[in-house]
């Protein structure tokens, strides 16, 4: 994989960084050393690339330009039964990881829940009744029932809410606020169980899931920013080493958060096969 940009940590990042720019190791990290103030204090979106560019052509006597990497490393919080043969399994976005042969689908049928596609949307049978989640709205639980229309049927700003998701960055990414829930149980899992009423079967299956770290090899071509309009391949490319720089300058500093990890989702019918996964972790927070 010479053309990933891989962030599993810093090692691998400044590896894939110096094979990428065809610039030694050592004098990227001079750069990212030299120029903390610049890297770490700003918001990576003003990082100055041409003023790092320039550097690493001055220091090496060529023309260093932004690389045509093919890839990125995405690291995925996840929570699965066993580790056993992780790398070996697809990592599915939410409506084939509910409808295809895998554990999580084994589990809810176990509950009573199961699943089919229709005109776009999931939908859901319990104990083999139809839900309508939208019956729900007028109780307790309408913020998290509308959660779950948004991530099965969508709503009027957006389609349904289905893609896979994870970090630039590998490490602890369990601290960060948005994904520290999914520790205990699949996010979707959980809400589904609560609305219904199902206290018994969280408890179950919080015994049963263990969370997991999976890193992978996403093209650039699938990735979007949380937050962001769909960029070119070009200007993700620029934004990704601002990124890089800017994580690394923090982690020199010992100043890094995983609040500042910035999150990646794929397009929304993508599932990475297992051909594209780098490593899985198990996590012992």
């Amino acid at each position: 994989m010479e053309s990933l940009l891989n962030g599993i940590n810093q090692d691998t990042l400044y590896v894939s960084l110096e094979n990428l720019f065809g610039v030694k190791k050592e004098i990227i990290e001079y750069y990212v050393v030299r120029h903390l103030f610049l890297l770490k204090d700003q918001h990576p979106s003003n990082i100055d690339l041409p003023h790092f560019l320039n550097f690493l052509s001055d220091k090496t006597k060529q023309v260093v330009m932004i690389p045509d990497f093919e890839s990125v490393a995405i690291s995925h919080l996840t929570t699965r039964v066993t580790g056993e043969n992780l790398e070996k399994e697809p990592v599915y976005n939410l409506f084939d990881a509910l409808t295809e042969n895998t554990e999580m689908k084994y589990h809810l049928e176990r509950v009573g829940l199961t699943f089919f596609k229709a005109g776009g949307k999931l939908r859901t049978l319990f104990r083999g009744n139809l839900v309508d989640w939208k019956s729900f709205l007028n109780g307790s639980e309408y913020p998290t029932a509308q959660m779950i229309i948004n991530r099965f049927e969508g709503n009027r700003f957006s389609s349904a809410d289905k893609c896979v998701n994870g970090f630039l960055f590998g490490g602890k990414i369990y601290e960060n606020g948005n994904v520290r829930h999914i520790l205990y149980l699949p996010e979707i899992v959980e809400n589904m169980l609560r609305v219904l009423g199902e206290q018994k079967a969280i408890n179950e299956l919080t015994k049963v899931f263990k969370p997991y770290m999976i890193s992978f090899a996403a093209p650039i071509g699938k990735i979007i920013f949380d937050g962001s309009k769909k960029l070119t391949v070009k200007q993700t490319r620029f934004r990704i080493i601002r990124y890089c720089l800017h994580y690394l300058s923090k982690q020199y500093c010992r100043s890094w958060s995983e609040h500042d990890n910035p999150i990646i989702r794929l397009i929304d019918d993508y599932s990475v096969q297992a051909d594209q996964i780098i490593s899985v972790q198990k996590i012992d927070p």
